[in-house]
């Protein structure tokens, strides 16, 4: 699921940029992602954050999922600044209730920490809810990267066997 959705924000900000008139071919969004960190590093399974610089070229969509697979298999952790937050949670697999109310959705806001978006994904009872804050300074046209990340979803999950 993580690659997938890291494809379709991937595409996202591709669609946003070459709709603002910028260049995309040989363009790179640096892309914040959190990482697990092994037992072996002392850290007992946590997180830490990682960037890495992934293209904006309009690639087709099966080729970006591929591509990020391979990216996030190279990350590695360090101090760099991110120009999006991308995360996807697990979230709960199964109905849960709240003062006997099933809780039908879940939408998971991060930090927005010195970047233009936090874009998080969670899974909630098989649905998969997307957060987005946004830096209204950085993202002029929201609703053209919110539509974008719609589309880019809807790209990757086109691509799933029927």
């Amino acid at each position: 699921m993580h690659d997938g959705f890291l494809g379709a924000v991937l595409d996202a900000l591709g669609d946003y940029h070459r709709a603002l008139g910028v260049d995309t071919d040989e363009a790179t969004v640096a892309l914040g992602l959190p990482v697990g960190v092994g037992t072996q590093d002392g850290a007992d399974g946590r997180l830490a954050g990682a960037v890495v610089e992934a293209p904006l070229d309009a690639s087709d969509p099966a080729a970006r999922v591929g591509a990020m697979r391979e990216l996030v298999l190279s990350t590695a952790s360090g101090p760099r600044r991110a120009d999006v937050q991308v995360a996807s949670l697990p979230g709960i697999g199964h109905p849960v209730y709240l003062a006997g109310s099933r809780i039908t959705r879940l939408f998971p806001l991060g930090p927005l920490t010195e970047c233009a978006a936090t874009i998080t994904l969670v899974g909630h009872d098989g649905t998969g809810c997307v957060g987005i804050v946004l830096d209204d300074a950085a993202v002029t046209e929201p609703t053209l990267l919110v539509e974008g990340i719609r589309a880019g979803l809807a790209r990757v999950v086109a691509l799933a066997p029927s």
